[in-house]
């Protein structure tokens, strides 16, 4: 259950980032659709970058999170 919360977190923000570009007046969503509106390359490709650094520390926090809850099971 713990692994597919960990793949869930991610998935959810990611979703809302979606939700954002489709239907908001701010956050990264519309800060992304903004620039790609302008043809500004290298704000979109910032903003994809610090998407995917989030959620890969949102991924590696709770693998942590796993790890420590579950210290007493043997993984060998």
């Amino acid at each position: 259950m713990l692994s597919q919360l960990k793949v869930a977190v991610g998935f959810a923000f990611t979703g809302v980032v979606v939700g954002e570009f489709v239907a908001s007046s701010r956050g990264l969503g519309y800060l992304l659709n903004f620039a790609q509106q302008n043809f500004n390359a290298s704000l979109s490709l910032a903003l994809i970058s610090l998407i995917v650094a989030f959620v890969l520390l949102l991924f590696a926090a709770f693998g942590a999170l796993e790890r420590r809850l579950l210290a007493w099971r043997s993984d060998r």
